[in-house]
């Protein structure tokens, strides 16, 4: 526990810091490196990010959401001798279809088509090395791992060691009958010298490595141990390759899309009309879905992401909806206030159900 003079002390010092860095739009080295460091320490130390929370608390709108962006970028790059470490992730969406006379489970991809696409992005990022592993995970299991067992990983990666002592662990899939879509992650690590410039996420980049994403989707396809017929009960679809945080909202949004359209099947199936009538709840920063046709009622809670806005989340809501249409006849959306949403949630149809997706 800080002494509560030390503490206030460094509260006062790193609010200095992080004011400066918006001054100067970020330009300040000085500034730069030592928020760096103090972030980085209390990431790596207990994790309880004491003073980084209070430093928040203090800061204007425009400085908090610079500090903020920092503290993620630093939970998942880290600097090492003269090196930077960044953390990447292929998010890959998966549909494994069980038959009659068998299923399939996939534990990891394949070394060639995920060493060639580490290649790829080393040669159009300039990067020392990129390493990417061969094993799955899933964005709860990313998220869940701590900064510093993150780091851990990256760099047993880079020694070509297997350890899931720790978070991350790799997360298995297997088919169903029914078939339901899945979003799993590749883990990777980005190496470049610490003065160098993350480019992987500019647009140019990502243009480039589009040509490249057939390498995602062959390595969870690809097995030479079964029949050729086996691939038709699969499917993948890689989105990209990302920095860490981006990837999984990349990932985590387009998986939304395929559960949101589920959902909206199940109710819009053999139905005329189709009303979605959805409310966003401030104080619990989530939003509230209300599907309704003529014989069914749905209801269901999603969170949105940090710094996501509504309209994000209406775009998902209409691509699911317009994929949805040859299921019925009309589709009706509309986001109404949270005394409206109650109303319309009181005089719901005749059957009534419940869900959550946090």
């Amino acid at each position: 526990m800080r002494d509560q003079d030390q503490f206030d002390c460094q509260v006062t010092t790193l609010v200095a810091f992080v004011k400066r860095l918006e001054v100067t739009n970020g330009n300040d080295l000085d500034a730069r490196n030592y928020v760096r460091n103090f972030v980085s320490s209390e990431l790596f130390n207990d994790g309880g990010l004491e003073v980084t929370a209070k430093v928040i608390c203090k800061l204007s709108e425009s400085e908090s959401r610079i500090f903020i962006n920092l503290v993620n970028l630093y939970s998942s790059t880290f600097y090492k001798n003269g090196w930077l470490f960044s953390a990447i992730a292929v998010p890959i969406s998966l549909f494994w279809k069980s038959r009659q006379t068998r299923t399939y489970s996939l534990n990891r991809g394949s070394c060639e088509s995920l060493a060639s696409l580490a290649k790829s992005i080393k040669e159009h990022t300039g990067a020392k090395s990129v390493i990417i592993d061969n094993h799955l995970y899933t964005a709860h299991e990313l998220f869940r791992a701590s900064p510093r067992e993150l780091f851990e990983r990256l760099q047993s990666l880079v020694a070509g060691i297997s350890n899931f002592i720790d978070h991350p662990f790799p997360s298995s899939l297997k088919s169903q009958v029914d078939g339901v879509w899945s979003m799993r992650y590749f883990l990777g690590v980005e190496i470049q010298q610490a003065d160098a410039k993350r480019t992987l996420n500019n647009s140019d980049i990502q243009h480039a490595m589009k040509m490249y994403l057939s390498l995602g989707e062959a390595a969870t396809i690809e097995n030479k141990n079964e029949k050729i017929d086996a691939a038709k009960d699969r499917t993948a679809v890689c989105h990209g390759v990302f920095y860490l945080n981006e990837a999984v909202q990349v990932g985590e949004k387009i998986i939304r899309q395929y559960e949101l359209k589920s959902i909206i099947e199940s109710v819009a199936n053999g139905a005329h009309q189709v009303d979605i009538k959805y409310c966003y709840n401030p104080s619990v920063d989530n939003i509230t879905l209300l599907i309704c046709s003529e014989w069914l009622t749905l209801s269901y809670r999603w969170n949105i992401f940090a710094g996501e806005s509504l309209q994000s989340f209406h775009s998902a809501l209409g691509w699911s909806a317009q994929s949805s249409m040859k299921k019925c006849d009309e589709f009706s959306i509309e986001k109404v206030e949270l005394d409206e949403f109650n109303i319309a949630l009181n005089e719901s149809g005749l059957s009534w159900m419940k869900g959550m997706k946090l």
